[in-house]
């Protein structure tokens, strides 16, 4: 019975350390990359703005009252509103490192609305 548990165990054992060694040393597939979900979110500007482009930096920032602004650089442009904000705010509870902060990415606006897009990793979606 114990020369047959060791050579079981010692089988075991060298089975798992080739399976973490591949895992370890052969490359990943082309394609098995996380994926990323992009969402767009309206806001409501606060002052009519026509020329953003997409290199515009933003950023979206949630305030202790847990309403959600734009921000350009240092200045309010905008205000997420309904159903959009409280899917921001549960996101951002879910992400205490970001610190109420987040990059966001202007879609297009037709002066009074804004589409920004937000980027989320596959396993932190919505």
């Amino acid at each position: 019975m114990g020369e047959d548990f060791i050579k079981k165990t010692e089988n075991s054992y060298r089975r798992s350390t080739q399976r973490a060694m591949r895992g370890r040393l052969f490359e990943l597939p082309l394609f098995s990359q996380t994926e990323d979900a992009t969402t767009a979110y309206p806001c409501r500007l606060t002052e009519p703005v026509t020329n953003m482009g997409p290199e515009a930096t933003l950023l979206l920032h949630r305030r202790q009252d847990g309403s959600i602004d734009i921000l350009d650089e240092h200045r309010v442009i905008g205000t997420v509103e309904g159903a959009p904000c409280q899917d921001l705010n549960a996101y951002l509870d879910e992400q205490p490192a970001v610190a109420n902060m987040i990059k966001v990415r202007p879609l297009h606006t037709d002066g009074t609305y804004l589409e920004f897009s937000l980027t989320i990793a596959a396993e932190h979606q919505l």
